[in-house]
């Protein structure tokens, strides 16, 4: 294996790594985005029972729970996506390398079959020329 070849493999692992982390923190997101429907689903249920007299004093205590929770649910949200553009950006950047070792890598196979390529034509050509040289006459023909 080329040392190219082995660049490029070690690069793809890095980029697999970055799109996992990226995929983790996607998941977080994705539950804490539940964790909020969750919690306004709740809100809006036990606003609907604080419409009865004999709960309403309850639910100001309750409503700043609720307060406190979206806070802390959209210091996550913040957090998280600052998390989520730092990777984004090693990601990037670990792609821009991926592609250069690739192209690198595929401009080498490329001159190497084309040189594989001229040098099967430079022995074709001497075979054909010397099939010629047969035919004509010039060399005399042994089997």
């Amino acid at each position: 294996m080329s040392g190219l070849a082995t660049l490029l493999r070690l690069q793809r692992q890095r980029l697999d790594e970055v799109r996992a982390v990226l995929s983790r923190l996607e998941q977080e997101r994705a539950q804490i985005l539940a964790r909020e429907r969750r919690l306004e689903d709740e809100f809006r249920a036990e606003r609907r029972k604080a419409a009865e007299p004999e709960l309403a004093h309850v639910f100001l205590a309750y409503s700043a729970v609720v307060a406190k929770r979206r806070e802390e649910l959209n210091r996550q949200k913040a957090e998280l996506a600052v998390k989520m553009d730092g990777v984004r950006t090693k990601l990037q950047e670990a792609f821009r390398e991926y592609k250069k070792i690739d192209i690198g890598h595929r401009r080498r196979l490329d001159r190497l079959a084309a040189e594989a390529a001229r040098r099967e034509r430079g022995t074709l050509d001497e075979i054909g020329l010397t099939q010629y040289r047969r035919r004509k006459g010039g060399e005399p023909f042994t089997p």
